[in-house]
């Protein structure tokens, strides 16, 4: 028997939902909407507000371990066959504050650098491999965490301000329709 999982735990919790909230959605048709603009609102500004933080994370040096090659399969579509993303996997040590860690984070968001050309990522991982000593940045309110490249691309800033916008946007449509409702 095949293993639905995940897919039936959240169709559960969908249809729960929806039969939960129905009765509020009947009372109040612009709920949904404010409930959409905050949730908008939350993923854009959180995102934001952690990339910001990046800047503030502390440069340390370390100490590769082990590099291998992440393959990510994205579908376009039904009907298309999935496009392979390749990103670049890190095992490294670290010293901060007089103390030992470990991390296997490449990147803040691997969807920032990863690529469809598998060579660009071999030439990265040879590149970390040619290294005496690694540039780790890291979280000075959690040292656990560290990644070797801080950068986000524009294309995923641009959607992480697309969020807050449109959160912006939906919030102030709703309080419009509610004014003159």
């Amino acid at each position: 028997m095949k293993d639905y999982g995940w897919d039936i735990k959240y169709g559960f919790w969908l249809l729960l939902t929806f039969i939960a909230s129905y009765p509020i959605f009947l009372f109040e048709p612009l709920i949904i909407l404010f409930v959409v603009a905050i949730v908008l609102l939350v993923l854009g500004s959180k995102q934001l507000i952690r990339q910001k933080n990046l800047k503030k994370w502390v440069e340390t040096s370390g100490l590769l371990l082990e590099t291998d090659l992440g393959v990510y399969r994205v579908s376009h579509g039904q009907f298309n066959p999935p496009v392979k993303h390749y990103y670049p996997l890190a095992f490294f040590s670290y010293c901060y504050n007089e103390k030992e860690y470990k991390s296997n984070e490449y990147a803040f968001d691997y969807k920032s650098i990863w690529s469809t050309e598998q060579e660009a990522v071999k030439n990265i991982i040879k590149e970390l491999e040619t290294r005496e000593a690694l540039n780790v940045f890291v979280n000075p309110k959690n040292p656990t965490e560290a990644v070797l490249n801080r950068q986000v691309s524009a294309n995923r800033l641009s959607h992480y301000w697309a969020l807050f916008a449109s959160g912006c946007i939906l919030f102030v449509i709703g309080i419009i329709l509610w004014i003159y409702s």
